[in-house]
């Protein structure tokens, strides 16, 4: 599953440009669907939702 950069941010609680900081330094994996499109992938938003649980 793919999530639209918008969804990743609400999910995650974070703004656009720290969404493209985190595909940036590997954290989120985003896939280019084409030169004007692109998403996150649920693996990666899982991996950091996870991270987020197991510090509180």
């Amino acid at each position: 599953m793919l999530y639209k950069i918008t969804s990743v941010m609400e999910l995650l609680e974070i703004s656009h440009a720290t969404v493209y900081r985190m595909v940036a330094s590997g954290q989120l994996d985003l896939v280019k669907l084409s030169a004007r499109s692109s998403r996150i992938t649920s693996a990666s938003v899982a991996r950091i939702l996870a991270q987020k649980d197991s510090k509180d």
